[in-house]
């Protein structure tokens, strides 16, 4: 469920994450609540456990939908304003039936059936019983066999979110809302922001364990990453951490960030922004494209930030390290016709960053990518910022 372990590609196999595994193996009381930021974010359609499920795999031929049970759970809890029953929560949120075809339909299905439910919490399961008419033929209520009910396989979830001062355990069987929920609750914020501002504070905080900060960022889910490309403030504070804390293998080499390269993909939409074209599929579904450093990440020493990041089809890639200087040059005249870069791009670097030098400036000039005119006019924009 917390992506230890992930879906091999042989049927019925699994292979161990071992970022993951290392960034739980670091986790102490001070970053508990970044797992409370993943249980609130954890999506059916990225998340291993609920993929191998057997109710997945059946009621979904093609990819299932996005949903959320922990802040859907909350939010349920919110709008019924009563103390709820481990049976209606494992219930109402942990089955995903055929009809579903997006996450407001359980939601809408459970606040629909909780405002029905008696007010003795104890009453909750032959009610339910009657309301599904799971009865034999001469009017009996059917019973769960104590290892097939919800409640039994749901509740391993309803503890994490206990533990994680999600929810509060008032009786065996007894729920209501944390303080820190009601507070999460009241801001409105939605549950991807929650995480990403967690992601934010570890990135810009200078204190914070170096490893176990790049471990948490690098182990972002897909479905957060999409969030995460369009949230500014997120782009800063990786842009800032890369620059400050840049990434360093075994050797001691530089090495590039992997997730830098990723939200750079997902804000060009997995577009070559050269060709406004698709390529192909990839293994994960995505067009295929590739991220290369406007300003040399290796050889020109170019800063490992979004802004200077093209994503570009395989073949730009390979024009722009093999090409003749002609084919290059007209490459690059293309890209700046097109304003894909202009002079105001690396003038935001700059600004932002303070991490072009003069030195880049003249790597810009001798590509062709700014004019003479241009080079005079950012050498005397970065001295006098």
């Amino acid at each position: 469920m917390w992506g230890l372990l992930e879906n091999a590609p042989s049927p019925k196999k699994v292979i161990i994450n071992r970022n993951v595994c290392q960034e739980f193996f670091m986790i102490n009381k001070d970053t508990l609540e970044s797992l409370r930021a993943k249980i609130i974010s954890m999506d059916i359609s990225d998340n291993p456990m609920f993929q191998s499920s057997r109710c997945v795999k059946k009621i979904s031929k093609k990819k299932i939908f996005s949903y959320k049970p922990a802040i859907n759970i909350l939010r349920y809890m919110k709008e019924i304003n009563r103390p709820v029953s481990q049976f209606e929560l494992a219930n109402l949120f942990g089955i995903i039936i055929p009809e579903y075809t997006n996450e407001n339909d359980i939601y809408k299905n459970a606040i629909s059936i909780g405002k029905q439910l008696p007010n003795s919490l104890n009453e909750h399961q032959k009610w339910f019983f009657e309301y599904m008419n799971w009865k034999t033929a001469d009017g009996k209520l059917y019973r769960y066999g104590s290892s097939q009910a919800p409640t039994f396989k749901f509740k391993t979830f309803l503890l994490f979110m206990k533990d994680l001062n999600l929810i509060q355990q008032t009786d065996k069987n007894i729920f209501i809302l944390t303080k820190y929920s009601i507070d999460l609750l009241n801001e409105d914020i939605p549950a991807e922001v929650v995480e990403l501002e967690r992601y934010i504070k570890i990135a810009e905080n200078e204190s914070a364990d170096k490893e176990l900060a790049d471990l948490i960022l690098y182990n972002i889910k897909p479905s957060l990453l999409q969030y995460a490309a369009q949230n500014e403030n997120f782009i800063k504070a990786m842009n800032r951490r890369s620059l400050t804390h840049p990434l360093i293998n075994k050797k001691g080499k530089k090495v590039r960030n992997r997730l830098i390269a990723e939200l750079a993909k997902i804000k060009a939409n997995y577009t070559c922004q050269i060709s406004k074209k698709p390529t192909f599929k990839d293994e994960k579904g995505n067009n295929y494209v590739e991220s290369h450093h406007i300003l040399e990440f290796i050889g020109e020493d170019g800063p490992d930030i979004i802004e200077n990041i093209l994503v570009i089809s395989p073949f730009y890639h390979s024009l722009i390290h093999h090409a003749c200087k002609e084919d290059l040059k007209d490459l690059y005249m293309t890209i700046r016709a097109n304003n894909i870069i202009n002079l105001n791009t690396f003038k935001n670097m700059i600004d932002e960053y303070n991490c072009l030098n003069l030195s880049h400036i003249f790597k810009l000039y001798e590509k062709g990518l700014i004019t003479k005119l241009e080079y005079t006019e950012l050498c005397d924009y970065l001295k006098n910022n």
